[in-house]
């Protein structure tokens, strides 16, 4: 069984965009979910990924994750078989002094939310603080992705 061990931050800038390596655009959407696990379908370009996840411990949580085939995911999709509103966004990655940030950029009901994720392998690790980097937002629950289909940002205002 994976971990993912994952620190969020809001964006101080949009400095980080001239770095960016390369962009996917994504949809997911939440097949099951209780208070200690979910059940995450994505769609990225050609692959498709099934995910369980944990409940969170900290910044860490259990992950197992499968490719499954990309018309598994659209026939679910396109027959609207999933529990809240889909999030759509697309992962910008921009790597910095060996790591990789992954900068979603969130669209349809969550537009206007700019994310950036940086996955560890301990969360003890230091990990580079660029100047575009804003406030940490690992402990805020409502910048979760579950939440985010729950209550999507755009309603925030």
């Amino acid at each position: 069984m994976g971990t993912e061990i994952e620190r969020k931050f809001l964006l101080a800038s949009d400095a980080w965009r001239s770095s960016v390596e390369r962009s996917i655009s994504m949809v997911q959407v939440y097949l099951a979910y209780t208070p200690h696990s979910q059940v995450r379908l994505r769609r990225t370009g050609d692959k498709a990924y099934l995910t369980v996840k944990g409940a969170k411990t900290g910044i860490s949580r259990a992950e197992i994750e499968t490719e499954v085939p990309p018309s598994f995911a659209d026939e679910i999709l396109e027959a609207g078989l999933y529990a809240l509103n889909p999030v759509v966004k697309t992962r910008h990655l921009v790597p910095v002094a060996g790591h990789v940030f992954e900068i979603d950029e969130y669209a349809e009901a969550n537009a206007g939310l700019v994310v950036a994720e940086l996955e560890l392998p301990a969360e003890d690790t230091p990990h580079p603080r660029p100047d575009w980097l804003g406030d940490q937002i690992s402990d805020d629950p409502r910048y979760a992705n579950l939440a985010l289909a729950e209550s999507p940002f755009t309603t925030w205002r």
